[in-house]
């Protein structure tokens, strides 16, 4: 993984904002190096202290085995059921 803190001012010198769809670990992997981050207010905890499960690390131990869209859809209900998240 590089830095995108490192390469972003090679193309803006205008400030700079993070946006994160989601908080999945490979959408937030630099998040960290930029003082403006956004992301939805039902993730916004997670986003500010990201942790291994919340971020779905756990499930793919840090690797992408053979995607398993059923089991993906299950962790992600159970982590919304967890806390009263109805999309």
């Amino acid at each position: 993984m590089v830095s995108l803190r490192e390469w972003v001012p090679i193309v803006t010198e205008r400030e700079l904002v993070a946006v994160a769809s989601h908080t999945h670990f490979d959408y937030i992997g630099c998040h960290h190096e930029f003082d403006h981050r956004v992301v939805h207010r039902a993730e916004a905890d997670i986003l500010a202290h990201p942790g291994r499960r919340e971020t779905l690390t756990d499930p793919y131990g840090g690797h992408f085995p053979s995607y398993d869209g059923q089991r993906h859809h299950t962790i992600i209900r159970q982590w919304l059921d967890e806390r009263g998240i109805r999309p």
